[in-house]
């Protein structure tokens, strides 16, 4: 479905991809990490036609806003 298409690509994608960067940056003996999201206006403001799209992107940022409390309560 489409729903599934689009969680798939633009949030569970993601979420493998920014796991696999932190387990490899912990790992590492860098100081500092950084991950960095690039979002789009569609994350925090609902468009017409664009639902979907719109909820899957602000389901993005929340899951990076997460992942930076969650490593920084944590450590590196």
């Amino acid at each position: 479905s489409m729903l599934k298409e689009a969680m798939d690509f633009n949030l569970v994608s993601s979420f493998h991809l920014a796991a696999s960067f932190i387990n490899h940056a912990q790992k590492s003996s860098a100081q500092h990490i950084f991950l960095i999201n690039i979002s789009t206006l569609c994350a925090v403001k609902a468009f017409s036609g664009l639902g979907v799209y719109c909820v899957t992107k602000a389901g993005r940022d929340m899951l990076f806003q997460t992942l930076a409390v969650e490593v920084w309560i944590h450590g590196r």
